[in-house]
């Protein structure tokens, strides 16, 4: 699972590589998805921090002025003081960036899973990165549904939850595959959204 960012978490270091020497700087951004192939296409999106200092430029590049919430812009220097505060604004919490899925999953078949086998459900983010994954055994309820809350999901629109199923199958399923998946779901921080995902048997060729 890819790492997440709170409030006092180091993100990086600043360096001169690149740049003349002294010339410190640090190259920053957030894009929609991981800047990895296989999940293109993808696009950089703002940053607001919060609780830092701007310098000014020309006559004033000695004055810092207070900023309690805002997008840095290219080409200015920002500094962080001890005394500006925590991770609130004007007394407000703010959100931290996750939220949680109630999932259920309910038999569609045809046929019925073992006693011993296992649902994997995984929370998949519009560019195709797994998010969460969590296991649901079946137990001795081989009909279902079945019911479990995936945590610490981070907060996004257009996530879905894929199904998938491991085990014994009471038919045959010649080479076919047991999963599902459920429709979009938009996830606000610090929400809980439901998920339903039906699990059906998709048979596969028989090999004559």
């Amino acid at each position: 699972m890819r790492p997440s960012a709170s409030t006092g978490t180091v993100l990086a270091t600043r360096g001169d590589s690149g740049a003349n020497p002294g010339a410190y700087h640090l190259h920053f951004c957030v894009a929609t998805g991981p800047s990895r192939p296989q999940y293109e296409p993808r696009e950089t999106v703002p940053v607001s921090f919060r609780n830092y200092q701007t310098r000014g430029t020309g006559v004033f590049v000695l004055l810092w002025t207070d900023v309690a919430q805002g997008v840095p812009r290219a080409g200015q220097v920002l500094r962080r003081q001890g005394t500006l505060g925590g991770a609130s604004i004007n007394g407000a919490a703010i959100p931290n960036g996750f939220g949680s899925i109630a999932a259920k999953v309910t038999l569609k078949g045809p046929g019925l899973p073992a006693a011993n086998g296992v649902i994997t459900l995984t929370v998949m983010a519009p560019c195709g990165e797994p998010l969460r994954s969590k296991t649901l055994p079946i137990g001795g309820f081989p009909a279902g549904p079945w019911t479990t809350t995936i945590d610490n999901v981070p907060s996004h629109d257009g996530l879905t939850v894929v199904a998938s199923y491991s085990g014994g199958w009471n038919i045959p399923t010649n080479n076919g595959t047991v999963a599902g998946k459920s429709s979009v779901i938009g996830l606000p921080a610090d929400t809980t959204r439901n998920a339903s995902i039906p699990l059906a048997m998709t048979e596969g060729a028989v090999i004559k």
